[in-house]
Formats: C-alpha cells, structure tokens, sequence
C-alpha cells in the first residue's frame, strides 16, 4: 500500500532500530521507480474507462514528530528522493526525456496530507494551526518547483494537496481539554480550529477524521458522532456530538462556498518565521499572541464575499490561556457574524433517516455588526466567525 511510506525507508535493516538510520533519499527513490511502475497501467486503465479527471495520488505524508528521520525536514527529504525516483524510473523505461516531460504530469497529481499532532509527547506532538497552512504549501511548492533530471522546462502545474485525515478523540490524554471545557466541546471547537485551517490553506479538500470508529481503533472516540467505543453498537444507539453541529455549521458558511483562503494571523509566511515568533513568546515577549488566529476566505457569495474566522489556539508550549487583549477588523465594509452556538432540542421521538438519528438544532440568526473587535478571552470558549462585503484589516492589541 502507498500510504505513509516515508517512515519505511528510514530506519536500518539491523533489527530496525530507530537509532540507527539509512539513507533516506536513497530509500525514497526505491519507492519513487515502485510507484511509476504500478502508475503508468493505472494511468492507462482510468484513462480507458473514461477516467482522464481521476488524479493518481503520491503516497500520503504522515504526520511528523521529533524522532530519528521523523521531522518534517526529514520528510521533505524523503519526497525530493521519491520524485527523483520517479523520473529516473521514467527516463529508463520511455528513454527520451521529451516523452517524460509529457507523462509525469499525468501521474503526479496530488497528495494527501495527514495532520493530526494531538499527543503531549516529542512524537506527533501538538503544534499550532498555523503550521498546517504552512505546510500544505510548501508542499505544493517542493513538488511544482522540484528539478525533475535538471530538466527545468517542464513542470507540474495544477498538482493539488488533499487534508482528509485531520481530526482529535475525546478520549484519554490524546490533547488535554482547554481550561473550563469538556473534552467533546474541545473536539467541537478543533471542527473549527483544525478544518478552518485546513480550509485556509491551499488544500483543495479537507476532511475529519474519522465520522466514527470503535473501540479497537487507534482513532476510538474521534468521530463526529457518539460510537461508545462498541464496535457492534447498531447506528440507531448513536447520537451527534457537538462536533457534529460544528461541522454541520461550517459546512453551511464555508462549505462550497470558498474559493480561496489563507492565514492573515499570525503574519508569517514560513514555518521558520512561525518558529521564530513563537521563541520569541518562551523567551517573554508577552506583546505577541500566536494563540491568536484569524483565517481569511474568499466567497462565491455576492452580498458576503469575504468570511473571517478567529480562533484560539493553546496547543503549543508556550502558550498563555491568560493573555488579554483584543483583536480588531477595519475596513469600509458591513459586517455579519454568525452564531456558532446550537440550540439543540433533544426531546424524546427525534426523526431519524436512514437508521441515523437526527438531532434537530437550531441556530440564531446572524447579527449584523458595527465592528469586529473581539476581546482574545472570550474565544477560550467559542470560535467567531464574521461574514463581509469586503476585506478587512486584522490587528492585536495585547495588555
């Protein structure tokens, strides 16, 4: 199976110990020729059956941690070999780089991303939102402006990145609830602050992981609906978490709605100038606040062409829960904000579809504002998320 592969091609033969590493280009090419070979006749059989739009998928990329060829250098290391694997397996078998030139694009397509850092320990641990937008980028960037065979006159244009595994369990100590939250409104609110990411950056499609999944999974209790952690529960015994109107709400406002998003703050363009910033809050510059996040969107909607969604982020060390402050939008624009918050009626005799029971919720309609400040305490409890007629220009006072 090509999927997560990367973490095979680090470690020694010699019992494979983690301490011991092997080359990980080397390794990668291996698995770059691999995946040509099995490529190329799938390429062939979707394109037969009528299939051209299907894209062939690299090997997901899993989620990085501090280990031994685990780090996210490590593993765009391990990409560079693998499409240096594919080009040369390429060259040998066509033997003419013009007709490589024209069959890569048609097998390099995309790639899955998965994003999970909910753990408290040096592997996968928990990282701020932002370097997922990050990421998701230079993704795109390392695979467009990779030199396949030093042959620069081609390239890999509209390769795409998908964010479909992307999601935290209520269970055990996998990310510790923020102060005066229940473990499932913690689930609830990472809707909001892992796919408000995920949406943000340039993934073309984003998904949690996983909708539901019993007790025998390494994901028990990360799903959108209760499963008890019973693998033969029947789907009637199941009911929706909050996380579950969470969902339902973005999907609503940001589902096929957004055409373009990015992270306006924190202002930085980089993972390294990410790191920077948030040193600089360990070393004691308490006048920065990357808890602080405000994605921007671009709508299809003519009234509400731009959305803001701001959200706290406290899985990083370093964070500080009890900063205070405000973060305000300007801009010439009418302003909308959204309620977040359901009112869910749980009266017994709930319709159900499908075997699926099915929760009414309602929510309050959204309320026109004069100004977008928001005090950084009050998103401890809940995102925000404002609708606009036009862009707006977002800043930080801290006290």
């Amino acid at each position: 199976s090509f999927n997560e592969i990367e973490g095979l091609s680090v470690y020694a033969q010699d019992g494979g110990k983690k301490s011991e590493t092997r080359d990980i280009e080397a390794g990668a090419e291996y698995w770059g020729r691999a995946f040509y070979r099995a490529a190329v006749p799938l390429r062939e059989a979707l394109d037969a059956l009528g299939g051209t739009e299907v894209k062939i998928f690299l090997p997901a990329i899993a989620s990085y941690g501090e280990g031994i060829g685990d780090t996210w250098d490590d593993k765009m290391l391990f990409l560079e070999g693998f499409l240096n694997g594919v080009y040369d397996e390429a060259l040998q078998v066509l033997n003419n780089a013009d007709e490589v030139q024209v069959q890569l694009p048609s097998l390099i397509q995309g790639i899955d991303y998965h994003w999970y850092h909910r753990f408290k320990t040096s592997n996968n641990e928990a990282r701020h939102i932002g370097y997922l937008v990050l990421e998701v980028a230079e993704l795109i960037e390392t695979v467009q402006g990779h030199s396949f065979g030093q042959e620069k006159e081609f390239s890999i244009e509209g390769f795409v990145v998908s964010v479909m595994e992307n999601g935290m369990s209520v269970e055990d100590q996998l990310t510790t609830p923020w102060k005066g939250m229940s473990a499932e409104e913690r689930q609830a609110y990472d809707v909001w602050r892992r796919l408000g990411g995920a949406l943000a950056s340039s993934a073309s499609v984003v998904g949690w992981h996983s909708w539901m999944s019993g007790s025998s999974s390494g994901f028990a209790q990360s799903g959108l609906r209760v499963d008890d952690g019973n693998d033969n529960a029947h789907p009637k015994e199941a009911t929706q978490r909050p996380s579950w109107y969470a969902y339902s709400r973005m999907t609503q406002y940001l589902g096929d709605t957004v055409t373009a998003g990015k992270m306006v703050l924190p202002n930085v363009s980089s993972r390294d100038e990410l790191d920077a910033l948030i040193n600089a809050v360990k070393k004691g510059k308490k006048n920065i606040a990357p808890e602080v996040v405000v994605f921007e969107y671009t709508r299809t909607s003519t009234n509400w062409p731009y959305a803001y969604l701001i959200v706290y982020d406290q899985d990083w060390d370093g964070a500080d829960p009890t900063r205070t402050g405000f973060i305000k939008g300007l801009g010439i624009a009418t302003i909308l904000e959204a309620d977040l918050s359901p009112n869910i009626n749980t009266a017994p005799g709930a319709t159900t579809t499908g075997g699926l029971p099915l929760v009414p919720a309602q929510w309050n309609s959204a309320a026109l504002r004069i100004s977008s400040t928001v005090p950084i305490h009050s998103l401890l409890n809940e995102p925000r998320l404002f609708l606009c007629s036009a862009k707006l220009s977002w800043s930080i006072v801290t006290a």
